[in-house]
Protein backbone atom coordinates (compact mmCIF):
# COMPACT_ATOMS: atom_id res chain seq x y z
CA UNK A 1 0.00 0.00 0.00
CA UNK A 2 2.90 2.65 1.10
CA UNK A 3 4.71 1.77 -2.24
CA UNK A 4 1.68 2.29 -4.48
CA UNK A 5 0.99 5.63 -2.79
CA UNK A 6 4.66 6.29 -2.98
CA UNK A 7 4.76 5.83 -6.08
CA UNK A 8 1.78 7.95 -7.28
CA UNK A 9 3.38 10.68 -4.82
CA UNK A 10 6.28 10.59 -6.77
CA UNK A 11 4.71 11.15 -10.38
CA UNK A 12 2.80 13.93 -9.35
CA UNK A 13 6.12 15.57 -8.01
CA UNK A 14 4.89 16.46 -5.02
CA UNK A 15 7.47 17.38 -2.30
CA UNK A 16 7.28 18.52 1.60
CA UNK A 17 7.41 22.09 1.45
CA UNK A 18 3.78 21.62 -0.83
CA UNK A 19 2.45 20.75 2.38
CA UNK A 20 3.92 23.35 4.78
CA UNK A 21 7.21 22.04 5.45
CA UNK A 22 10.49 23.77 5.25
CA UNK A 23 12.62 21.35 3.47
CA UNK A 24 11.66 20.64 0.20
CA UNK A 25 12.53 17.08 -0.03
CA UNK A 26 10.50 15.37 -2.57
CA UNK A 27 8.27 12.53 -1.39
CA UNK A 28 8.76 9.18 -3.20
CA UNK A 29 10.01 5.89 -2.83
CA UNK A 30 13.22 6.67 -2.33
CA UNK A 31 14.70 5.13 1.17
CA UNK A 32 14.87 8.48 2.51
CA UNK A 33 11.77 9.39 1.65
CA UNK A 34 9.15 6.35 1.16
CA UNK A 35 9.35 6.11 5.50
CA UNK A 36 7.73 9.97 5.36
CA UNK A 37 4.38 8.24 3.04
CA UNK A 38 4.89 5.22 6.03
CA UNK A 39 4.47 7.49 8.62
CA UNK A 40 1.51 9.31 7.40
CA UNK A 41 -0.05 5.86 6.52
CA UNK A 42 -0.15 4.84 10.13
CA UNK A 43 -1.14 7.94 11.40
CA UNK A 44 -4.20 8.19 8.73
CA UNK A 45 -4.92 3.91 10.12
CA UNK A 46 -4.99 4.85 13.85
CA UNK A 47 -7.12 7.82 13.34
CA UNK A 48 -9.71 5.78 11.70
CA UNK A 49 -9.46 3.16 13.93
CA UNK A 50 -10.65 5.82 16.85
CA UNK A 51 -13.23 6.59 14.42
CA UNK A 52 -14.31 2.63 13.87
CA UNK A 53 -14.05 2.20 18.03
CA UNK A 54 -16.71 4.76 18.17
CA UNK A 55 -18.90 2.69 15.76
CA UNK A 56 -18.29 -0.67 18.22
CA UNK A 57 -18.34 0.95 21.28
CA UNK A 58 -22.29 2.22 19.97
CA UNK A 59 -23.15 -1.11 17.93
CA UNK A 60 -22.50 -2.97 20.95
CA UNK A 61 -23.25 -0.47 24.35
CA UNK A 62 -24.40 3.25 23.44
CA UNK A 63 -23.85 6.04 21.44
CA UNK A 64 -22.78 7.73 24.47
CA UNK A 65 -19.83 4.58 25.51
CA UNK A 66 -18.57 4.72 21.95
CA UNK A 67 -18.02 8.91 22.31
CA UNK A 68 -16.37 8.03 25.41
CA UNK A 69 -14.31 4.98 24.38
CA UNK A 70 -13.34 6.92 20.97
CA UNK A 71 -11.95 9.73 23.32
CA UNK A 72 -10.09 7.85 25.34
CA UNK A 73 -8.70 5.84 22.70
CA UNK A 74 -6.98 9.56 20.89
CA UNK A 75 -5.01 9.71 24.01
CA UNK A 76 -3.85 6.17 24.42
CA UNK A 77 0.50 7.12 24.08
CA UNK A 78 0.89 3.55 23.11
CA UNK A 79 -1.24 4.14 20.52
CA UNK A 80 -0.17 7.19 19.11
CA UNK A 81 3.31 6.01 19.54
CA UNK A 82 2.74 3.94 17.11
CA UNK A 83 1.22 6.44 14.99
CA UNK A 84 4.30 7.97 14.32
CA UNK A 85 6.17 5.16 12.70
CA UNK A 86 6.38 3.42 9.52
CA UNK A 87 5.80 0.20 10.65
CA UNK A 88 3.01 -2.53 9.73
CA UNK A 89 1.26 -2.06 14.00
CA UNK A 90 -1.03 0.63 13.48
CA UNK A 91 -2.25 -0.20 10.06
CA UNK A 92 -3.13 -3.88 11.32
CA UNK A 93 -4.63 -2.88 14.31
CA UNK A 94 -7.38 -0.56 11.72
CA UNK A 95 -8.45 -4.08 10.30
CA UNK A 96 -8.68 -5.26 13.47
CA UNK A 97 -10.64 -3.07 14.46
CA UNK A 98 -12.80 -3.05 11.39
CA UNK A 99 -13.24 -6.78 12.13
CA UNK A 100 -14.78 -6.42 15.13
CA UNK A 101 -17.25 -4.12 13.88
CA UNK A 102 -18.53 -6.85 11.63
CA UNK A 103 -18.45 -9.35 13.72
CA UNK A 104 -20.53 -6.85 15.96
CA UNK A 105 -22.76 -6.39 13.05
CA UNK A 106 -23.11 -9.96 12.78
CA UNK A 107 -24.02 -10.40 16.57
CA UNK A 108 -27.10 -8.62 15.87
CA UNK A 109 -27.90 -9.68 12.02
CA UNK A 110 -28.04 -13.01 9.77
CA UNK A 111 -26.91 -11.00 7.13
CA UNK A 112 -23.88 -12.94 4.69
CA UNK A 113 -22.72 -9.56 4.34
CA UNK A 114 -21.55 -9.19 7.44
CA UNK A 115 -19.26 -12.70 7.73
CA UNK A 116 -17.87 -12.25 4.06
CA UNK A 117 -16.70 -8.14 4.78
CA UNK A 118 -15.60 -10.06 7.69
CA UNK A 119 -13.64 -12.59 6.23
CA UNK A 120 -12.10 -9.93 3.77
CA UNK A 121 -11.17 -7.68 6.34
CA UNK A 122 -9.71 -10.90 8.39
CA UNK A 123 -7.55 -11.48 5.28
CA UNK A 124 -5.77 -8.30 5.06
CA UNK A 125 -5.36 -8.36 8.92
CA UNK A 126 -3.44 -11.58 8.68
CA UNK A 127 -1.38 -10.52 5.79
CA UNK A 128 -0.41 -7.35 7.39
CA UNK A 129 0.74 -9.24 10.79
CA UNK A 130 0.12 -12.98 11.15
CA UNK A 131 -0.59 -13.02 14.65
CA UNK A 132 -4.04 -11.22 14.06
CA UNK A 133 -5.21 -14.96 12.55
CA UNK A 134 -7.24 -15.47 15.93
CA UNK A 135 -9.33 -12.44 14.98
CA UNK A 136 -11.42 -15.28 13.36
CA UNK A 137 -12.48 -16.56 16.67
CA UNK A 138 -15.01 -13.72 16.86
CA UNK A 139 -17.10 -13.94 13.97
CA UNK A 140 -17.71 -17.86 15.51
CA UNK A 141 -18.36 -16.16 18.57
CA UNK A 142 -20.96 -14.12 17.19
CA UNK A 143 -22.51 -17.41 14.92
CA UNK A 144 -22.52 -19.43 17.95
CA UNK A 145 -24.19 -17.08 20.16
CA UNK A 146 -26.78 -16.69 17.42
CA UNK A 147 -28.09 -20.67 17.59
CA UNK A 148 -30.73 -22.65 19.26
CA UNK A 149 -29.88 -25.44 18.47
CA UNK A 150 -26.77 -27.67 16.74
CA UNK A 151 -29.35 -28.17 13.58
CA UNK A 152 -29.87 -24.34 13.21
CA UNK A 153 -25.96 -23.99 13.37
CA UNK A 154 -25.48 -26.71 10.68
CA UNK A 155 -28.36 -24.94 8.20
CA UNK A 156 -28.43 -21.30 8.83
CA UNK A 157 -24.62 -20.11 10.30
CA UNK A 158 -22.31 -22.45 8.71
CA UNK A 159 -22.04 -21.86 5.60
CA UNK A 160 -21.96 -18.06 6.67
CA UNK A 161 -18.84 -18.85 8.59
CA UNK A 162 -17.24 -21.08 5.59
CA UNK A 163 -18.44 -18.14 3.52
CA UNK A 164 -16.01 -16.02 5.67
CA UNK A 165 -13.26 -18.62 5.99
CA UNK A 166 -13.06 -19.04 1.97
CA UNK A 167 -12.68 -14.84 1.95
CA UNK A 168 -10.60 -14.19 4.32
CA UNK A 169 -8.16 -17.03 2.30
CA UNK A 170 -8.27 -15.44 -0.81
CA UNK A 171 -7.99 -12.28 0.24
CA UNK A 172 -4.84 -13.35 2.34
CA UNK A 173 -3.76 -15.03 -0.81
CA UNK A 174 -3.80 -11.56 -2.93
CA UNK A 175 -2.56 -9.30 -0.05
CA UNK A 176 0.54 -11.45 1.30
CA UNK A 177 1.94 -13.14 -1.98
CA UNK A 178 5.09 -14.18 -0.09
CA UNK A 179 3.72 -17.13 1.95
CA UNK A 180 2.42 -18.89 -1.51
CA UNK A 181 5.13 -20.63 -4.09
CA UNK A 182 3.83 -18.68 -6.87
CA UNK A 183 3.87 -17.10 -9.61
CA UNK A 184 0.80 -17.41 -10.81
CA UNK A 185 -2.03 -17.17 -8.62
CA UNK A 186 -3.10 -20.69 -8.87
CA UNK A 187 -0.13 -21.67 -7.65
CA UNK A 188 -1.02 -21.99 -3.95
CA UNK A 189 1.70 -24.23 -2.02
CA UNK A 190 3.19 -22.73 0.24
CA UNK A 191 6.36 -20.89 0.23
CA UNK A 192 9.01 -22.74 2.37
CA UNK A 193 11.32 -19.43 2.97
CA UNK A 194 7.94 -18.10 4.20
CA UNK A 195 7.08 -20.83 6.41
CA UNK A 196 10.99 -20.95 7.55
CA UNK A 197 10.87 -17.50 8.41
CA UNK A 198 7.77 -17.93 10.71
CA UNK A 199 9.40 -20.66 12.23
CA UNK A 200 12.16 -18.54 13.39
CA UNK A 201 10.06 -15.90 14.28
CA UNK A 202 8.09 -18.44 16.72
CA UNK A 203 11.00 -19.87 17.74
CA UNK A 204 12.39 -16.54 19.06
CA UNK A 205 9.26 -15.70 20.64
CA UNK A 206 9.55 -19.11 22.73
CA UNK A 207 13.04 -18.22 23.62
CA UNK A 208 14.02 -21.21 21.64
CA UNK A 209 16.52 -19.06 19.79
CA UNK A 210 19.65 -17.27 22.24
CA UNK A 211 21.00 -14.43 20.45
CA UNK A 212 21.25 -10.84 22.62
CA UNK A 213 18.17 -9.03 21.77
CA UNK A 214 16.38 -11.99 23.48
CA UNK A 215 18.18 -11.75 27.03
CA UNK A 216 16.28 -8.66 27.81
CA UNK A 217 12.99 -10.86 28.60
CA UNK A 218 14.83 -13.07 31.96
CA UNK A 219 13.15 -13.37 34.37
CA UNK A 220 10.10 -11.14 33.03
CA UNK A 221 7.28 -12.49 34.75
CA UNK A 222 4.33 -13.86 32.29
CA UNK A 223 1.20 -11.71 32.07
CA UNK A 224 2.38 -9.89 34.78
CA UNK A 225 5.07 -8.08 33.17
CA UNK A 226 2.86 -7.14 29.82
CA UNK A 227 -0.05 -5.97 32.38
CA UNK A 228 2.35 -3.97 34.21
CA UNK A 229 3.68 -2.04 31.05
CA UNK A 230 0.25 -1.56 29.34
CA UNK A 231 -1.06 0.06 32.71
CA UNK A 232 2.06 2.19 33.95
CA UNK A 233 2.91 3.20 30.03
CA UNK A 234 0.82 2.39 27.32
CA UNK A 235 -2.37 3.62 28.59
CA UNK A 236 -1.13 5.14 31.84
CA UNK A 237 -2.30 4.43 34.90
CA UNK A 238 -6.11 5.76 35.37
CA UNK A 239 -7.10 4.41 31.99
CA UNK A 240 -5.25 1.44 32.30
CA UNK A 241 -6.90 0.45 35.63
CA UNK A 242 -10.33 1.40 34.18
CA UNK A 243 -9.90 -0.62 31.68
CA UNK A 244 -9.08 -3.72 32.85
CA UNK A 245 -12.02 -3.15 35.55
CA UNK A 246 -13.96 -3.25 33.07
CA UNK A 247 -12.76 -6.71 31.85
CA UNK A 248 -13.18 -8.12 34.87
CA UNK A 249 -16.66 -6.86 35.57
CA UNK A 250 -17.71 -7.48 32.05
CA UNK A 251 -16.53 -10.54 32.51
CA UNK A 252 -18.07 -11.67 35.53
CA UNK A 253 -21.46 -10.90 34.22
CA UNK A 254 -20.97 -12.93 31.40
CA UNK A 255 -20.30 -15.74 33.70
CA UNK A 256 -23.29 -15.28 35.85
CA UNK A 257 -25.38 -14.88 32.43
CA UNK A 258 -26.60 -11.55 33.74
CA UNK A 259 -29.34 -9.92 31.44
CA UNK A 260 -27.89 -7.91 28.56
CA UNK A 261 -23.80 -9.88 28.86
CA UNK A 262 -23.92 -11.31 25.50
CA UNK A 263 -23.15 -7.79 23.96
CA UNK A 264 -19.40 -8.11 26.23
CA UNK A 265 -18.62 -11.35 24.72
CA UNK A 266 -16.91 -10.51 21.65
CA UNK A 267 -14.61 -8.06 23.52
CA UNK A 268 -13.96 -9.98 26.44
CA UNK A 269 -13.34 -13.28 24.47
CA UNK A 270 -10.96 -11.02 21.99
CA UNK A 271 -9.28 -8.94 24.91
CA UNK A 272 -8.50 -12.36 27.31
CA UNK A 273 -7.75 -15.16 25.20
CA UNK A 274 -5.10 -12.88 22.98
CA UNK A 275 -3.64 -11.27 26.39
CA UNK A 276 -3.40 -14.66 27.91
CA UNK A 277 -1.67 -15.86 23.97
CA UNK A 278 0.76 -13.14 24.00
CA UNK A 279 1.63 -12.38 27.75
CA UNK A 280 2.79 -15.97 28.16
CA UNK A 281 5.18 -16.46 25.38
CA UNK A 282 9.17 -15.40 26.19
CA UNK A 283 9.18 -12.24 23.56
CA UNK A 284 6.35 -10.03 25.23
CA UNK A 285 6.79 -6.24 23.67
CA UNK A 286 4.10 -4.05 24.45
CA UNK A 287 3.58 -3.20 20.84
CA UNK A 288 2.45 -7.40 20.58
CA UNK A 289 -0.45 -6.10 23.03
CA UNK A 290 -1.71 -3.30 20.74
CA UNK A 291 -4.62 -5.14 19.08
CA UNK A 292 -6.71 -5.20 22.31
CA UNK A 293 -6.56 -1.58 22.91
CA UNK A 294 -9.03 -1.36 21.34
CA UNK A 295 -11.35 -3.98 22.67
CA UNK A 296 -10.24 -3.14 26.27
CA UNK A 297 -10.73 0.71 26.13
CA UNK A 298 -14.30 -0.07 25.13
CA UNK A 299 -14.77 -2.01 27.98
CA UNK A 300 -13.27 0.54 30.27
CA UNK A 301 -15.72 3.05 28.70
CA UNK A 302 -18.69 0.94 29.66
CA UNK A 303 -17.87 0.07 32.55
CA UNK A 304 -17.01 4.21 33.57
CA UNK A 305 -20.49 4.74 31.81
CA UNK A 306 -22.57 2.07 33.72
CA UNK A 307 -21.72 3.45 37.09
CA UNK A 308 -23.69 6.93 36.24
CA UNK A 309 -26.84 4.73 35.08
CA UNK A 310 -30.10 5.39 37.17
CA UNK A 311 -30.87 2.14 38.72
CA UNK A 312 -27.17 2.75 40.58
CA UNK A 313 -28.95 6.10 41.98
CA UNK A 314 -28.62 5.36 45.22
CA UNK A 315 -25.21 3.63 45.25
CA UNK A 316 -22.26 6.14 46.44
CA UNK A 317 -20.39 5.34 42.87
CA UNK A 318 -23.10 7.08 41.10
CA UNK A 319 -22.71 10.54 42.82
CA UNK A 320 -18.68 9.96 41.64
CA UNK A 321 -19.24 9.09 38.40
CA UNK A 322 -19.30 12.06 36.49
CA UNK A 323 -15.74 13.14 38.62
CA UNK A 324 -14.29 9.63 37.85
CA UNK A 325 -15.04 9.81 33.91
CA UNK A 326 -13.47 13.50 33.78
CA UNK A 327 -10.24 12.23 36.10
CA UNK A 328 -9.74 8.88 33.64
CA UNK A 329 -10.36 11.32 30.41
CA UNK A 330 -8.25 14.35 31.59
CA UNK A 331 -5.27 12.11 32.79
CA UNK A 332 -4.93 10.12 29.66
CA UNK A 333 -5.94 13.33 28.10
CA UNK A 334 -2.83 15.32 29.41
CA UNK A 335 -0.50 12.32 29.62
CA UNK A 336 -1.15 11.81 25.78
CA UNK A 337 0.07 15.89 25.33
CA UNK A 338 3.04 15.46 27.96
CA UNK A 339 4.16 12.11 25.73
CA UNK A 340 3.64 14.06 22.71
CA UNK A 341 5.53 16.53 22.99
CA UNK A 342 8.56 14.86 22.54
CA UNK A 343 7.72 14.95 18.55
CA UNK A 344 8.23 18.95 18.74
CA UNK A 345 11.45 18.54 19.40
CA UNK A 346 14.66 17.54 18.17
CA UNK A 347 15.95 14.01 18.23
CA UNK A 348 18.03 13.63 21.23
CA UNK A 349 21.27 12.41 19.26
CA UNK A 350 20.74 14.88 16.82
CA UNK A 351 20.47 17.61 19.80
CA UNK A 352 23.55 16.28 21.45
CA UNK A 353 25.76 15.93 18.07
CA UNK A 354 24.59 19.55 16.97
CA UNK A 355 26.00 20.71 21.12
CA UNK A 356 29.52 19.27 20.57
CA UNK A 357 29.89 20.65 17.70
CA UNK A 358 28.94 24.30 19.28
CA UNK A 359 30.22 23.74 22.24
CA UNK A 360 33.84 21.38 22.27
CA UNK A 361 36.86 22.53 20.67
CA UNK A 362 37.92 20.70 17.90
CA UNK A 363 41.53 20.38 15.68
CA UNK A 364 40.08 22.98 13.04
CA UNK A 365 37.15 24.96 12.77
CA UNK A 366 35.25 25.22 9.16
CA UNK A 367 32.99 28.23 8.18
CA UNK A 368 31.08 27.79 5.16
CA UNK A 369 29.61 31.37 3.72
CA UNK A 370 26.04 30.44 2.33
CA UNK A 371 22.97 32.47 0.86
CA UNK A 372 21.38 31.55 3.77
CA UNK A 373 24.68 32.48 5.70
CA UNK A 374 27.82 31.49 8.04
CA UNK A 375 27.02 27.46 8.50
CA UNK A 376 29.88 25.92 10.80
Amino acid sequence: LVRYLAQWIADTGLQLSDLGFESSLELGTGYDQVHLVGRAVSAFADTVSVLLLYFVGKLLYSRRVGLLAAALAAGSVALIQQAHFFTVDSLANLFVTLGMLFAARALHSDSPLNYALFGSVLGVAAASRINTAPLMLLILLAAWSRVTSRESWLTSYGWRVVLAAVLSLLVFRVAQPYAFAGPSFFDIGPNEQWLNNIREIRGQMRGDVDFPPNHQWTDRLALIFPWQNMVRWGMGPALGLAAWAGFGWAGWQLLRRQTGSRRHLLPVAWSGLYFLWQGTQWVKPMRYFLPIYPTLILLGAWALHELSKEKRSKHALRLASPGLIALVLGSTMLYALAFSRIYTRPVTRVAASRWIYENLPGPFSLVIETAEGAVT
